[in-house]
């Protein structure tokens, strides 16, 4: 898998999978799950306008505050009753790869998009995830078209 992406839709869905990619050198982009709440560590937005604070705060709480159509955040998937001192741990740990989590509108259907990945921030922006993601739904069709014809 190195150096490749792969795409996932959510039926595909699996956190030990993000993991093996990543080890084996390779790269992914999921739509996240509806009832997922990641722990979130910190923004990767950089600029003026106003901020909330993402530090150890879950995905649904900073959500409904959120101001902007672009959420771009590193975090993790952490069990509920995480606490502060352990997530301390798990960042001071030179070995923790936190994953990304990004949410785009989109502005044709006005519907909100969260994706998880690890691709990193200073190389692909959180519209071109969601433009990738979109790319995968386009060859869905063309199978599924395939499929009838068959």
């Amino acid at each position: 898998m190195e150096g490749h992406l792969l795409l996932f839709d959510l039926g595909s869905f699996k956190i030990e999978r993000f993991r093996e990619i990543d080890d084996s050198g390779g790269f992914f982009i999921s739509r996240l799950k509806t009832n997922s709440n990641p722990l979130l560590l910190r923004s990767l937005r950089e600029g003026p306008g106003n901020r909330i604070d993402l530090r150890h705060r879950r995905l649904q709480e900073a959500e409904p505050h959120r101001r902007r159509q672009v959420l771009d955040a590193e975090g993790l998937f952490a069990p509920r009753n995480i606490t502060d001192k352990k997530v301390r741990e798990i960042e001071e740990d030179p070995a923790f790869r936190p994953l990304r989590f990004v949410g785009v509108k989109n502005e044709k259907t006005g519907e909100y998009h969260l994706h998880v990945t690890h691709l990193p921030a200073d190389k692909v922006s959180p519209e071109e995830i969601a433009d990738l993601y979109r790319a995968r739904w386009a060859v869905e069709i063309f199978f599924k078209e395939l499929k009838k014809g068959a």
